[in-house]
């Protein structure tokens, strides 16, 4: 077997030794150049991409500072319907009170509303209305020192209104202790469902209430209950 010399393979025209060259040269010239194109084009896209990033951070922030501006306005105007101008004096859209001479106001328990009450020191308008509830159910207030049962109003509170409370009592509704019945008795603040229930069998078993002392002969009854429910009963 003859072999063919191997180096004959590789011989190569003029010509094609030339282009053979030409191609080393090529590739080697793009593998110089190949890094400072890339690199080039790379630091281009990382401009653009910060400067897209840039403007969108600037929509952003105006986006933001509008929105700011927007609650500041909403939070102006209910700052300016919560608190009228006769009351409230705004600077840099922050109300500092002016001083309320509360000395001065005075109320009839039972006959003011809620917006009376609410003037009162210290008084919002839950309390006002848990007063009006409470008066509603006692039929009125007697004397002034009730509203310190009215939940909420504590004794430190009572004193400092003190002084702006008075009371008509004849506004007074009181019980027909010989015809109410016992939905209307039990109802009321001051007599308990037993105590109603001792009412209506004495007076439908033993004989009509000739008059309201005549209450303190129940059992149930005692000094104190009597004392704070006497001025709401009465026989006609």
């Amino acid at each position: 077997m003859k072999w063919y010399p191997f180096w004959k393979a590789w011989y190569f025209s003029r010509e094609q030794r030339l282009g053979l060259g030409l191609l080393v040269v090529l590739i080697l010239t793009i593998t110089i150049i190949k890094n400072p194109i890339l690199n080039y084009l790379s630091k281009k896209n990382e401009k653009e991409i910060a400067a897209q990033s840039e403007q969108h951070w600037t929509a952003l922030k105006a986006q933001i500072d509008s929105s700011k501006a927007l609650a500041k306005t909403e939070r102006d105007a209910k700052q300016q319907k919560k608190y009228p101008k006769n009351n409230v004096v705004y600077k840099d859209s922050k109300p500092t009170f002016n001083k309320i001479d509360y000395s001065n106001i005075t109320i009839d328990i039972n006959q003011a509303e809620a917006n009376d009450f609410a003037k009162l020191k210290g008084i919002g308008p839950v309390l006002s209305e848990r007063i009006l509830k409470y008066r509603s159910k006692l039929g009125g207030f007697s004397k002034a020192e009730q509203v310190k049962e009215v939940y909420g109003i504590s004794d430190s509170l009572y004193l400092s209104i003190k002084k702006n409370l008075k009371v008509n009592p004849s506004k007074i509704q009181k019980l027909d202790i010989n015809n109410e019945n016992f939905e209307n008795l039990k109802s009321h603040p001051y007599i308990s469902e037993k105590l109603a229930n001792q009412m209506i069998n004495y007076r439908e078993k033993i004989k009509p209430f000739e008059s309201v002392e005549e209450m303190k002969k129940l059992y149930v009854m005692t000094d104190s209950i009597y004392n704070k429910l006497y001025p709401y009963l009465t026989i006609y």
